[in-house]
């Protein structure tokens, strides 16, 4: 789990671990949904009865409320992968009629636990799991059936009325939480009782809304940004969340988005929703340009598959990733630019690089990285910053955000798309004083940085990019450009596309030790290598500077 790997002997304690997070996933039984599937494809026995072994020792060796398995968020995942691995292995346990009662009396048990104790929830995640495992339990246990259904409804509905709360001091949700929410209210649409001949108008419409929102948030490969602390662990459950949505909603575009109608659709809608699937029309799905003020983030993008996805949700806590205002960059469909990843589950640090300034693509000023205003947390819930403007003939603007550093510097960051291959990032710095700036950009591990007098050069066997700094001074000592890659003992370059895991890979800084404010400035990154930048003009009062990129002239404005 997490990509930490224990040898269990047969009569393993299943608190051995030292980490939380480890024993977590111990106790979530995730794999006895892979155990189910895994016999229902290939009928091979010995998959269930492993799984009813594992299953009977939990329950031999965990007593009511006697370990981490009875904690609300392994207990929640265990109820849903416990009865959603039932219906698929339960064609191999017809010899178990002792193990069918010790099965449904403990599974009861822990519904009841779970029913009375997830009121007192105030945690978002739990909230779901919870919401998710009571709805589904609803549909198995008649008597008290109808009470799970009714306190797994009104989780969900706290659950998304605090999400997508727009008040003054409300947080804007991540998006791997807005998925979570989606997939929970899926299953409502499913598993609801259907009023006059269909589900419910208001959850129908809700549910609707959720998709369209997370569905403005994906990256061109279909997957979630890796914003906060979250992995890029979630394709499999993204596939099979928008082929249960295309079905639900008649909507070809998220069969496209799904690419297959998985296991688990076919396990919850069966061949008739199957039938369905493959019915609906072809219809492409592009990550073109959206703003999405529900999570603060912006995605722009153009029919080549090329996308930069903004990041203006300011870190709310601690445990919060510092990468406000950094972004990711696809070109023509490959990742060019990245988020460092998560590294370390949610509640544990295995590494705080992860979580640091230093591991995101912003601007340090004198080693700090940017933060909203505490006005300003929410100015993106009416769209403030998030627009695209109309198309000009010289660049298009498409987001302009504020941030503070300390010493009473604000800080103006904008993104601006220079044709079809090539992307401005600019900061604007007004205050006083001098300063040190350095300008942060990771890179995919497969790109090779090698640099030059005036620009770096990024390469893998698939793409090229080039980086171009803008608005430093013309001498030689100035920007200074400087790359590393991996592990170091001053600056790490690492990438983690899922929990425990990282490799080495290469960081571009644009810096300079003398700045003086106000100041613009930035960089340009372009497709390819054969492209030339000239800097024109840097008006650091006015928030203007100008460039020649290929001998076509930008007007860049931050206003």
């Amino acid at each position: 789990f997490h990509n930490i790997s224990e040898a269990l002997e047969g009569d393993f304690h299943w608190d051995m671990h030292e980490s939380a997070a480890w024993r977590r996933e111990l106790h979530s039984f995730d794999y006895a949904l892979a155990l189910g599937m895994t016999f229902r494809i290939s009928q091979e026995k010995r998959y269930a009865l492993h799984l009813r072994y594992l299953i009977s020792h939990w329950i031999a060796q965990n007593p009511p409320a006697a370990s981490t398995g009875w904690e609300l968020g392994p207990l929640a995942r265990r109820v849903r992968n416990w009865i959603l691995a039932w219906d698929l292995a339960k064609s191999a346990w017809q010899d178990g009629k002792e193990f069918h009662e010790v099965f449904w009396q403990s599974l009861a048990m822990q519904c009841v636990f779970l029913a009375r104790h997830a009121a007192q929830v105030d945690s978002l995640d739990l909230s779901l799991h919870c919401a998710r495992a009571l709805m589904l339990a609803s549909r198995v246990f008649r008597r008290p059936g109808e009470e799970f259904a009714a306190n797994g409804r009104v989780l969900l509905a706290r659950a998304a009325g605090s999400l997508l709360d727009c008040g003054d001091d409300a947080e804007l949700p991540r998006p791997i939480e807005l998925f979570e929410l989606a997939e929970a209210c899926v299953e409502e649409v499913i598993f609801s009782p259907p009023a006059d001949g269909g589900p419910g108008p208001a959850n129908f419409e809700l549910t609707r809304r959720i998709l369209t929102i997370l569905e403005g948030a994906l990256a061109p490969d279909g997957t979630l940004p890796m914003l906060g602390p979250a992995a890029r662990s979630k394709v499999e459950e993204l596939s099979d969340l928008y082929a249960l949505a295309a079905v639900i909603f008649n909507e070809p575009r998220w069969k496209n988005l799904a690419g297959k109608f998985g296991i688990l659709p076919y396990l919850i809608l069966g061949e008739r929703g199957k039938l369905q699937f493959e019915e609906l029309a072809e219809e492409p799905w592009d990550s073109g340009t959206r703003a999405i003020p529900e999570l603060g983030l912006l995605r722009f993008g153009s029919a080549n598959r090329s996308s930069l996805l903004v990041n203006a949700r300011p870190p709310t806590a601690g445990k919060d990733h510092q990468d406000f205002l950094s972004y990711e960059l696809y070109v023509e469909g490959l990742r060019a630019v990245v988020d460092s990843g998560p590294y370390s589950p949610e509640g544990e640090v295995w590494s705080r690089y992860f979580s640091s300034a230093e591991a995101h693509n912003i601007l340090l000023v004198d080693g700090q990285g940017p933060h909203a205003g505490a006005a300003d947390r929410r100015a993106f819930a009416d769209g403030q910053g998030l627009g695209a403007p109309p198309h000009d003939s010289d660049a298009v603007s498409r987001s302009s955000h504020e941030a503070f550093y300390s010493h009473g510097i604000i800080g103006h960051r904008a993104f601006f798309i220079l044709g079809d291959s090539a992307w401005a990032v600019v900061d604007w710095l007004t205050g006083a004083g001098r300063l040190k700036l350095t300008n942060l950009i990771h890179l995919f591990p497969t790109l090779e940085v090698e640099l030059c007098s005036d620009r770096a050069v990024a390469r893998s066997r698939a793409l090229s990019i080039t980086i171009y700094p803008l608005g430093f001074a013309l001498d030689s000592s100035d920007p200074v450009l400087r790359t590393w890659r991996g592990p170091g003992t001053q600056n790490q370059g690492l990438y983690s596309p899922d929990f425990g895991v990282k490799f080495p890979s290469a960081v571009v800084a644009v810096s300079s030790n003398r700045i003086d404010l106000p100041w613009i400035g930035g960089y340009v990154i372009a497709r390819g290598s054969e492209q030339s930048l000239v800097s024109l003009e840097a008006n650091p009062t006015e928030g203007r500077l100008s460039l020649e990129l290929s001998g076509k002239t930008h007007r860049l404005q931050i206003s």
